[in-house]
């Protein structure tokens, strides 16, 4: 995936994206504003995201240091991330000691903004793609 998505009105950077953008800053072998031209983003963009990495609580900033986040949103308007864990679902049926799996199976995605995402039936590959998306 590249680290650069260009959508027809905004660019989106990947969180290792703008990690390496802000450890080139960080590094104060460039300035800001030569560190923006190399990488054709808004000075204002590099020390935005100087910020968010120093406070460490940017979505963005969990992301690349490798922590899975799940967004969760307590009062309008504030979103806090929180660890993903998973398990295994005890809904398989047992029979003649061969292990099948349910008539059904669907993932939800509940989404920051509201949105809910639902898979009917998805493939390990689906959800592999939809969280390199949304993550």
């Amino acid at each position: 995936m590249s680290d650069i998505i260009h959508h027809t009105s905004r660019r989106i950077f990947s969180p290792q994206y703008k990690l390496e953008v802000v450890n080139e800053a960080l590094a104060n072998q460039l300035s800001t504003a030569q560190i923006a031209q190399k990488h054709h983003i808004n000075n204002n963009q590099v020390f935005r995201w100087c910020r968010e990495y120093k406070l460490g609580n940017a979505r963005w900033v969990k992301v690349a240091s490798n922590h899975p986040v799940m967004a969760t949103q307590d009062t309008p308007g504030e979103t806090k991330f929180l660890p993903i864990t998973t398990q295994s679902s005890s809904n398989t049926v047992m029979r003649n000691t061969k292990q099948q799996t349910p008539n059904s199976s669907m993932v939800v995605v509940e989404l920051a903004s509201g949105h809910v995402l639902k898979l009917t039936h998805p493939t390990a590959e689906t959800i592999k793609q939809i969280l390199s998306v949304i993550v």
